[in-house]
């Protein structure tokens, strides 16, 4: 078996933080149980990247796959891997091992689905060099050990011993180990093949996300609750667009927040600006490097900018036509003046659009993405106070509930990847094609890299579609036997 290492001296590697000296090859005997103490647990998180490489070994007995991903090492540009191959070969398998053995939550279940499957070892290393593995101790199915490598700092292992039921207990080594994986902020979402979301990032874990006033998102929420326990992917929630649209929302929201926030800290700056001016003596004032041409092409300047801004709802737009027709009728005597409390005004307004420049792009970019697929039958709109609508020809709303299954796929894995960028996550996707016509299957990776542009998501795809494999062939990596 081949030992697979990541850049150890890459700069993410350089800054990763020491584990505790407790997890750092203590020594172990087999069978010792371990108890990571409160006190002791890591309070840095390590950033680990992206997944450079997979290897198994003795997938279902037959299979051995050494599988390098595209974008490992934050290229936004190939943020998606395409994996494919004949069926029965594993790839949706895979997909459900890498995120069950890497999530760090509590009573799902995940770590008995890694000692249910039948495998020798599995390797996951990142790009900066972590590595997580968990090999088999006897046979294909049973106990493993998991094995936790972080470049510059050390190891640990952790033994994953099934009981008498043939799962996995959550006693003080699971414990242990869940910590350890915690530490190391790796955030995954699963759409599965069965259309749920299975997700380890805050975006996704519960009501508290939501504002106190959206009553029908927690609603929906509470009714999905419900319904878990009888779904086939333990602690999935079920497919739901209308949950994820009212969370787009919500999600935009605190993006403008931040960026309104941050505007705000620039503008004081120009209030200050204009005492200052208007404190000068009367010589500085009137003394003036701008026309009255000049001063207007600048207001209808950042009027225009501030109208598309205003279409999503981000910022207001400013009063051009009485301010243009102030300036032009001011007598020349006051014009020095004038343009001295009006060029901090306008500072303002810039401030505040530079500082929402990033959201009313990503805004920008997902209605236009969207509309590609919905073409001219249908129109998608978007608005900070409204949140997402999807209008008829006649311009009347249509309801989520009454778009075709595949536009309801669409909006899921748009909406999803938009609400996914707040964090690094790994975008887990079994068969995307499912519902979506050929022609969207050629659009879909495009638009799930617009969505996600300027964030650190990774996709990776397990497909059968030969429109999306024919079309993205650079990103698509086949799985092929070692040992065939």
């Amino acid at each position: 078996m081949r030992s697979l290492r990541g850049p150890s001296g890459s700069a993410l590697a350089a800054r990763a933080p020491k584990l505790p000296r407790c997890l750092l090859n203590a020594p172990r005997r087999k069978g010792e149980s371990f108890y990571l103490k409160k006190e002791t647990r890591m309070s840095t998180l390590i950033q680990v990247g992206r997944i450079d490489r997979i290897f198994i070994q003795g997938l279902f007995g037959f299979f051995t796959y050494d599988i390098p991903l595209r974008g490992g090492h934050f290229s936004n540009d190939d943020s998606a891997s395409i994996l494919y191959g004949d069926n029965g070969c594993g790839k949706t398998t895979l997909l459900k091992l890498i995120f069950n053995l890497l999530s760090s939550r509590t009573g799902r279940g995940e770590k008995t689905f890694v000692a249910r499957t039948p495998f020798k070892r599995l390797k996951i290393t990142f790009s900066n060099g972590t590595v997580v593995a968990a090999t088999k101790t006897e046979e294909l199915t049973g106990s493993y050990v998991l094995d936790i490598e972080v470049p510059n700092s050390g190891s640990v292992s952790f033994n994953f011993a099934v009981n008498t039921e043939g799962t996995i207990g959550s006693g003080d080594e699971t414990i242990a180990a869940l910590s350890v994986l915690r530490t190391l902020d790796i955030q995954l979402l699963f759409l599965t093949d069965s259309r749920n979301i299975m997700a380890t990032t805050s975006y996704f874990e519960g009501p508290n996300k939501f504002s106190t006033t959206d009553d029908f998102a927690y609603q929906r929420w509470t009714t999905i609750e419900r319904t878990r326990s009888i779904r086939k992917d333990e602690g999935a929630r079920p497919f739901d667009v209308e949950l994820m649209v009212a969370r787009l929302r919500n999600a935009i929201r605190e993006e403008v927040f931040r960026g309104s926030r941050d505007g705000e800290t620039n503008a004081n700056s120009t209030y200050i600006d204009l005492l200052e001016r208007l404190a000068a003596p009367w010589q500085t004032l009137n003394t003036t490097t701008k026309s009255l041409e000049d001063l207007s092409e600048r207001v209808e300047e950042i009027a225009s900018k501030g109208e598309k801004f205003a279409e999503f709802g981000v910022a207001s737009s400013i009063p051009q036509k009485r301010i243009l027709r102030l300036i032009s009728s001011a007598p020349v005597d006051r014009f020095a003046l004038l343009r001295n409390v009006l060029e901090p005004y306008l500072d303002g307004i810039e401030a505040r659009l530079e500082a929402l420049q990033d959201v009313h792009t990503l805004i920008s970019d997902f209605v236009r993405v969207t509309q590609g697929f919905l073409g001219p039958k249908k129109r998608i709109t978007f608005s900070i106070k409204s949140g997402l609508q999807i209008l008829d020809r006649t311009d009347h709303p249509v309801q989520i509930e009454h778009l075709s299954s595949g536009e309801k796929h669409l909006l899921m894995l748009l909406c999803t990847t938009v609400i996914a960028r707040e964090q690094a996550t790994i975008f887990l996707i079994d068969e995307p094609e499912l519902s979506l016509n050929i022609k969207w299957q050629r659009m879909l990776v495009d638009a799930l890299q617009v969505c996600a542009a300027g964030s650190s998501i990774q996709f990776i795809v397990a497909s059968h579609s030969l429109e999306l494999l024919s079309k993205y062939r650079a990103q698509t990596i086949k799985m092929e036997d070692m040992d065939e």
